[in-house]
C-alpha cells in the first residue's frame, strides 16, 4: 500500500550577459527563469490548463468581478526530509515552533509545528525517499509537495469548492479530518492544492480522513 502524508492519506542556474555576478534586469529576469512576460498582452496556453479537455481553467469573469478575499493564509506547507529529528529539532529551537502533533509508522514518520494560530509546517520522513534533500539552485528546487490554503469561513470553503470543481481542478470531495475539513485540487502546473476549513485550531482531534458525503 502506498503511503502518503497526512493531510493526503486523509484524502539551470540563471546565466545572464555580462557575468553571473551581475543581477538580472527586468525581462532578462523574466526570461531566464521561464517566467510569463507579464508586459506582452497575451501568452500562449500551457499544457492541461485552460483550453485542454481535463485541464483546470483559470476561473471567469464573474469571479474577476467579485474580488473577495476567500482564503485568509497559507495553512501549511508539506515537507520531505530526510530525518524528522532534526528537522524537528531545527525548527523548534532555532524558531521556536511548538510540536502539536507527531506520528511514527514503518513507512512514515511526520509532525505538524505550529508557526502561528492558524499555520503549520508539516515534515514528513519516508523510508529511501529520493526527495528529501533540499536543491540549493534557486528555481531549479522544483514544486513543493502540496500548497494548502486555509479558507476564511464556511461559507468561502463552499465557494471555492463549486468554483474548483467548475474548473475541473477538483472532483469535489471533502473529508473530515477531525480538527479540518479538507478539499483537494490539483493546479494548472498539476501540483496537488488543498483547501482546509479549520473546526478546531488547537488541533487536539485530529483523525484520519472520513469523507463526508
Amino acid at each position: 500500500m502506498k503511503r502518503r502524508c497526512l493531510c493526503e492519506r486523509w484524502g539551470v542556474p540563471i546565466v545572464l550577459p555580462g557575468g553571473a555576478n551581475r543581477k538580472p534586469r527586468g525581462r532578462e529576469l523574466t526570461k531566464a527563469s521561464g517566467l510569463p512576460d507579464k508586459s506582452r498582452r497575451s501568452h500562449p496556453s500551457r499544457a492541461g490548463y485552460g483550453d485542454v479537455p481535463g485541464g483546470a481553467h483559470c476561473g471567469s469573469s464573474k469571479w474577476e468581478e467579485e474580488r473577495v478575499a476567500l482564503v485568509s493564509g497559507l495553512n501549511h506547507v508539506a515537507v520531505l526530509t530526510a530525518d524528522l529529528d532534526r528537522f524537528i529539532h531545527f525548527y523548534t529551537r532555532v524558531f521556536g515552533l511548538e510540536v502539536i502533533f507527531s506520528e511514527r509508522t514503518p513507512g512514515l514518520s511526520h509532525a505538524i509545528l505550529k508557526i502561528s494560530t492558524n499555520s503549520w509546517l508539516h515534515p514528513a520522513e519516508l523510508p529511501s525517499n529520493p526527495y528529501a534533500d533540499g536543491l540549493g539552485t534557486m528555481f531549479q528546487r522544483g514544486h513543493l509537495d502540496h500548497l494548502s490554503l486555509t479558507a476564511s469561513s464556511t461559507e468561502a470553503f463552499e465557494q471555492l469548492r463549486s468554483r474548483l470543481i467548475e474548473a475541473r481542478a477538483s472532483d469535489g470531495r471533502v473529508d473530515d479530518l477531525g480538527s479540518f475539513r479538507t478539499l483537494w485540487f490539483v493546479d494548472p502546473d498539476g501540483m496537488r492544492g488543498e483547501v482546509a476549513l479549520i473546526v478546531d485550531p488547537s488541533l487536539s482531534k485530529i483523525h484520519d480522513p472520513r469523507p463526508i458525503n
